[in-house]
């Protein structure tokens, strides 16, 4: 009799052995899409794991440079190693030189982006901080549809002259201070 009770003990630990190794191959794997602002390490701690545990799972060798819109393999604890990485390639990008007049909100309906796609993309973080000349980084799957000409500005019209008065029409290089010295 204690032999056959040894014999059944020893079966059921085998096969509770057995299903804890088998189970987690089962187990459906989660997923995380980046969302503006994130980072690898607040994803996480999110998910109670190390940078390098996310890193690992998902083929990414920098740490640093994650996009929105990636789609993210959550492992489970202790399964790392072996996870088959997704597409983590970002998406084809080029690049855009800022003009005269444009904005963040219209370089971004050019290439089909939303403003905090570009900002995201661009590691912008105020979204009215942007010069001409700036080089941004821009989707390129969605080309510009018509570049944008900067409108012809009208010359001012000089102003109505009173009696007496005489106008001068500011010429590139001179200031308020050589102005007044002219009419000295």
């Amino acid at each position: 009799m204690p032999n056959r009770l040894i014999r059944r003990l020893s079966l059921l630990v085998c096969a509770a052995l057995l299903l804890t190794l088998v189970l987690p191959a089962f187990a459906q794997q989660q997923t995380h899409v980046v969302q503006p602002g994130e980072n690898l390490f607040r994803i996480a701690l999110q998910y109670g794991l190390t940078v390098t545990e996310l890193a690992q799972a998902n083929g990414i060798s920098n740490t640093w440079q994650i996009y929105v819109g990636q789609v993210l393999v959550i492992p489970l604890p202790g399964q790392t190693a072996g996870v088959p990485a997704p597409d983590t390639s970002p998406p084809a990008t080029a690049t855009h030189v800022v003009g005269r007049g444009e904005t963040l909100a219209s370089i971004a309906a050019l290439y089909g982006m939303t403003v905090d796609q570009l900002a995201a993309l661009n590691n912008i973080s105020n979204p009215n901080m942007i010069y001409a000349g700036q080089v941004l980084t821009v989707n390129a799957t969605a080309a510009p549809a018509a570049p944008l000409a900067p409108a012809a500005e009208a010359p001012p019209a000089p102003p109505a002259a009173s009696a007496g008065s005489t106008t001068h029409v500011v010429r590139p290089g001179e200031h308020l201070s050589s102005c007044a010295a002219l009419r000295r």
